[in-house]
């Protein structure tokens, strides 16, 4: 469970890509800084990134139980037996899908995985930087997405200014 936790903290604070989270190492993670050192898509130079003194904690129990793999150190391993290797993404995109079934009632037909965690985790961004007077471009190094029309969307979705602009609109022609 501590593995899995971990795994769902860093997707859901940070945002994380799945391959993100496969690909960090024990030396990527500082504890007493509460910073995680990650490889984002297409870059060659990995980034520093800041991490709640919670999630640290978490990362930190992780670590205090994680089966010692037998080559590399990889922060996420395997809890299988015999294959105590680096997780795969495959992994990941499972035990975010099972946990997210066992939180949601029987009957819903919703289906929880890692990018989806990671869509609500940048819509939660555009609206705490709303909040803290933050410019939209903070959420765009919030979600390292290079191209600003990535983050548009998540802003428009957060004040659907569509949506009222077109209202006005068509009031303005009634």
């Amino acid at each position: 469970g501590r593995r899995d936790y971990a795994i769902l903290r860093l997707a859901a604070e940070l945002g994380l890509r799945r391959r993100e989270i496969v690909g960090l190492d024990l030396e990527d993670f500082d504890a007493p800084a509460a910073e995680l050192k990650i490889r984002g898509k297409g870059r060659r130079e990995k980034e520093t990134l800041a991490c709640s003194a919670r999630t640290a904690e978490i990362i930190q129990q992780w670590i205090e139980v994680r089966p010692r793999p037998r080559a590399g150190s990889p922060l996420f391993t395997n809890l299988i037996p015999g294959r105590t290797g680096r997780i795969s993404g495959p992994a990941v995109y499972l035990i975010v899908r099972s946990l997210g079934k066992a939180a949601l009632p029987a009957s819903s037909r919703r289906k929880i995985g890692p990018h989806k965690i990671r869509h609500t985790a940048i819509t939660s961004a555009v609206r705490l930087a709303k909040a803290n007077g933050l410019a939209r471009e903070e959420v765009q190094k919030f979600s390292r997405h290079k191209d600003f029309r990535m983050v548009a969307r998540y802003i428009d979705t957060d004040d659907q200014a569509q949506a009222i602009l077109a209202r006005a609109n068509g009031q303005r022609l009634a």
